[in-house]
């Protein structure tokens, strides 16, 4: 890129542009572990309401957290882990529908999977604002604005979904084209956990498929030979292509060739076999990398070691660090983004 004759303003911006979409190429291989540890913490965050509200009250214990910090007043817990068995289910049926079946014949079970997790999508969302405005009330705001930021899950939420689905309404202001946020927003937000856990498991499984993009233009012309019916003088004839050498002769030719010992040659692969194997293995090494990296994370970062290296105490449940990670990154990609369609807008209005 740096050899060609663009500009130097026209290199920068493409090497800023090559870093922004390797980074999201990264955020969207991991988007599936990323997405389950999201809900994961969210329920964690429940277990230790939960547990904190069976211990017994002592002076020199931790101090008793209100049931009213639960979303669903003590039985969230059990909620999100009912959810999060019926997650991890689905999750594995996506992997057997997209590896041997055609989703037009699996209609019901893909139906079934998007309302569990718009269902999930739900809970998150629920959950994730009940806690920001349970945290908002209940803060004690000696030191102003700054006590209720001080709370780090409170800012770490606020600022990722800020800068994600204000700038969305922002941008799209900026641009005059509102109306999608308010006919659209709401089934785009409940249809996100199906894109992610749905849609990449199917595009992963399969990417050997090569006919993809051919508007249906895959059929090879063949005569096989079959049957033909002609309507003539309004009598329906069938032309039907046989041999008309001697049934008996034939029968006993092939009673004969039965009886013949026949080398055995060796089968070999014709260069549309062989493209459509090697298609297959790539299909196959993708799909594991993928798999055994995104369980590797998830193994990892919901793991004790990890939560005891990671994890800080506080008077409302736990605050992780790497799902602190996620929700800055968020905000990153998205001012990024938001930097850049304002950037285009102002070039736009102000070109020649």
């Amino acid at each position: 890129m740096f050899g060609t004759s663009h500009s130097l303003y026209r290199r920068v911006m493409l090497t800023i542009e090559f870093i922004y979409q390797t980074i999201s190429m990264i955020f969207s291989w991991f988007a599936l572990a990323n997405f389950y540890l999201a809900y994961f913490f969210l329920e964690q965050n429940l277990k230790s309401i939960h547990d904190n509200r069976k211990l017994p009250v002592t002076p020199d214990g931790p101090p008793r957290i209100s049931i009213n910090a639960d979303p669903f007043h003590g039985a969230g817990y059990y909620v999100m882990e009912v959810f999060r068995e019926l997650y991890i289910l689905a999750l594995i049926m996506q992997f057997v529908l997209s590896l041997g079946n055609r989703p037009q014949g699996t209609k019901f079970i893909y139906r079934l999977s998007v309302a569990l997790f718009t269902i999930i999508m739900i809970l998150i969302t629920y959950v994730a604002m009940y806690g920001v405005i349970y945290t908002a009330v209940h803060t004690e705001y000696d030191k102003g604005v700054k006590s209720l930021l001080d709370d780090a899950k409170f800012r770490d939420i606020v600022i990722s979904m800020a800068s994600t689905y204000g700038l969305y309404f922002v941008a799209s202001f900026l641009y005059f084209e509102p109306w999608h946020m308010f006919t659209s927003f709401v089934q785009y937000t409940l249809w996100l956990p199906s894109s992610i856990n749905i849609l990449m498991v199917y595009a992963f499984c399969n990417t050997h498929d090569v006919s993809w993009g051919t508007k249906g233009d895959t059929e090879m012309a063949s005569e096989l030979g079959h049957a033909k019916v002609v309507q003539k003088d309004g009598v329906e004839e069938a032309h039907i292509a046989i041999n008309t050498e001697d049934v008996e002769l034939r029968y006993q030719e092939y009673i004969t060739s039965l009886k013949e010992v026949r080398e055995v040659k060796s089968n070999k692969r014709d260069a549309k076999t062989k493209r459509e194997d090697n298609n297959k293995v790539f299909r196959t090494t993708l799909v594991l990398s993928w798999m055994c990296t995104n369980v590797i994370l998830v193994m990892v970062i919901s793991s004790e070691w990890f939560a005891n290296i990671t994890t800080q105490t506080d008077t409302t449940g736990s605050h992780n660090y790497y799902l602190s990670f996620i929700f800055w990154s968020v905000a990153v990609l998205s001012a990024f983004r938001f930097i850049g369609s304002t950037w285009y807008r102002i070039r736009f209005l102000f070109h020649d």
